[in-house]
């Protein structure tokens, strides 16, 4: 079965909306959580921030970590939408 891909973004940042949109145009099916509309969806997104590996650079740079694609619950996450193997999920 097929993992669900998720990307968390915000329509504050500048990036997000391009990275939602290249997607899109991809036929690629993923569910958007705007970390700014909700807190429960920023509390999430927080919660694997502070204790997975890949964030820390984001981190040092003092950035929050968005535009964040997730694959599955947390197996992987990608911060260029354009560098991932996006054909499992159009």
């Amino acid at each position: 079965m097929r993992k669900q891909l998720f990307l968390f973004g915000s329509k504050l940042c500048p990036d997000c909306g391009p990275a939602k949109e290249y997607l899109e145009r991809k036929g690629v099916k993923f569910r958007y959580f705007d970390i700014t509309e909700d807190l429960g969806y920023l509390k999430f997104l927080l919660k694997y921030r502070d204790e997975r590996a890949e964030f820390a650079q984001l981190k040092k740079e003092g950035k929050i970590g968005i535009p964040c694609l997730m694959i599955g619950d947390g197996e992987e996450f990608i911060f260029d939408v354009k560098e991932a193997d996006l054909s499992k999920w159009s």
